[in-house]
């Protein structure tokens, strides 16, 4: 790699932060819960891997042991995950219908705003960036995350 090539990278993520960014501003209509940072965290972990215990979430999110817990409370006190026991002491989380129905509103409200933000643009170009960035994203992951629990490829979106 060359050294314009490693500023290129740079720009790109300074790129990608800031688009993050900007779709994160959305607010999608109807009702949908309003969740803390760590509290979005845990729910995509949850939403991908459904059935997993905390530990697991805690290790595939990269939060300690205590703040999972913490968002796991609120979450179930606000009707987004069942924690149900299985063999033993070891409790798995799952999403509601209600977390269900959030998703899917926010994931309308993202698709409608990219639509309007894409007008002129070709979108079969930017839906071809969908599988280098889950690359991307895995292989980041990777590099983060401690290496209790190994994560397959279908955990991720």
């Amino acid at each position: 790699m060359k050294i314009g090539d490693a500023d290129d990278l740079g720009t790109l993520a300074d790129l990608l932060l800031d688009v993050a960014r900007l779709i994160r501003m959305v607010e999608p209509l109807g009702e949908v819960p309003t969740l803390t940072e760590t509290e979005q965290m845990v729910m995509r972990v949850v939403d991908l891997a459904p059935g997993s215990t905390p530990s697991e979430i805690a290790d595939r999110s990269v939060l300690q042991r205590p703040n999972v817990s913490a968002a796991l409370r609120s979450l179930e006190a606000k009707g987004l995950v069942d924690r149900t026991e299985r063999a033993g002491r070891n409790v798995v989380v799952r999403p509601t219908r209600a977390a269900a129905i959030a998703l899917e509103r926010l994931r309308t409200a993202l698709r409608d705003v990219m639509i309007e933000a894409t007008e002129e643009a070709d979108i079969e170009e930017l839906l071809a960036l969908i599988a280098p960035l889950r690359k991307l994203e895995l292989r980041l992951f990777a590099l983060r995350r401690p290496s209790r629990t190994q994560m397959s490829r279908s955990d991720l979106p």
